[in-house]
């Protein structure tokens, strides 16, 4: 595999190796890695060979330091498959699948040039969209996180379609928990609306705030770090609402289905910044599903279908908080609502889980067709 980030907290790549391992792969990854991470010889039971990139994120500095350093081991290694992980580790894992005569898989983790990354920046927008149509075409297959974007991938360079493997979390039964309300000190009457994930632009976060503002009780745990807490804590204390808010950070990905569990309400407010986020299916949405926890999704292509066919909860506008505010409330005002949510999320949870997603990667990479593979 080659990514350009650090493969730590990536669930998605975690799972494929694991997948890859149980069919009998030995896996690798070849990644970037910055300073302030630490370095590992081998994480969730593939090797690693970190690519040094320094303490700074920014800029085109990292990309060139990694192209710099990667291309050259690439060059060492071998491999019955060249799976990348991104956009920006393409043209590594290209070189790689050529010079071992092996085959190259493009897993697709979002439409990356209609992410707002992207939005004010034409020259990178064009540059990646450039190096996309470069390489996704020469790949043996390509994967997509969901239809929509498989098929924006497909309209727009004309390749065969993309197998979709939803980005969906491993099948675990959580009967409800109050992990949260033990660790944090929530009263039993408060509701705890809950969003996981990373703290960036675009995940609807102060909206949420926004929306529990106008709510008459219960409280926001923000479960997660990032780019943006202080700008939300400073927008939470201009409101008088730190009791009502809690920021407690991270907790590792194998404890996090018992703090999902203890939540009753999940929050997936995906705001449309960008063709990427509208066309978006995140993990988290199934996170609160497997927990049996009822959703407030944005109601988007995918997301909003995925709500609506479950019956898992109920579809938002994101850019809404008196729409946000009016469907929690209905949740929590309506018990036999609430009810009927969190028992369809639970059904849900049997389709949308990951043992079933990775019978698709086992498609892919089926021996007769590695074979093919390896042969064009």
């Amino acid at each position: 595999m080659t990514m350009y980030d650090d493969p730590y907290d990536d669930a998605r790549v975690v799972r494929e190796i694991r997948a890859l391992t149980e069919m009998g792969f030995e896996v690798g990854v070849l990644h970037g890695l910055f300073s302030d991470r630490p370095v590992r010889r081998d994480y969730a039971g593939a090797g690693l060979v970190p690519v040094p990139l320094g303490k700074r994120r920014g800029g085109k500095l990292p990309f060139l330091t990694f192209y710099l350093r990667a291309l050259p081991l690439v060059v060492e290694l071998k491999g019955e498959a060249f799976h990348c992980q991104d956009l920006f580790s393409l043209p590594v894992a290209y070189l790689g699948a050529k010079l071992s005569a092996a085959g190259l898989i493009y897993d697709a983790h979002e439409y990356y040039i209609g992410t707002p990354a992207l939005a004010d920046r034409p020259l990178e927008r064009t540059v990646w969209g450039v190096v996309e149509r470069a390489f996704v075409g020469r790949a043996d297959a390509v994967i997509a996180v969901c239809d929509s974007i498989a098929d924006a991938l497909t309209e727009r360079y004309g390749i065969r379609r993309p197998y979709v493997v939803r980005n969906l979390p491993e099948f675990r039964m959580v009967p409800r928990t109050d992990s949260l309300r033990r660790w944090l000190g929530i009263p039993e009457a408060e509701p705890i609306l809950l969003y996981q994930g990373v703290l960036q632009r675009g995940r609807g976060i102060l909206v949420a705030v926004e929306a529990l503002r106008r709510l008459e009780r219960g409280v926001l745990v923000l479960l997660g770090d990032g780019e943006m807490r202080e700008e939300i804590r400073g927008y939470i204390t201009s409101l008088g609402m730190d009791g009502r808010v809690f920021m407690p950070g991270w907790v590792p990905l194998e404890k996090l289905p018992l703090y999902t569990a203890s939540a009753d309400i999940g929050l997936c407010l995906i705001e449309n910044l960008g063709y990427s986020y509208y066309l978006s299916l995140p993990n988290k949405l199934f996170q609160y599903i497997m927990a049996g926890v009822p959703v407030l999704a944005s109601d988007f292509p995918e997301m909003g279908r995925i709500v609506r066919e479950t019956g898992a909860g109920l579809p938002v506008d994101p850019s809404d908080p008196e729409d946000v505010a009016d469907k929690a409330r209905k949740l929590l005002e309506d018990g036999s609502l609430w009810r009927r949510c969190s028992e369809n999320a639970r059904r849900a949870a049997e389709v949308y889980n990951w043992e079933v997603e990775k019978a698709k990667l086992s498609e892919i990479y089926h021996p007769p067709i590695l074979k093919g593979l390896r042969a064009s």
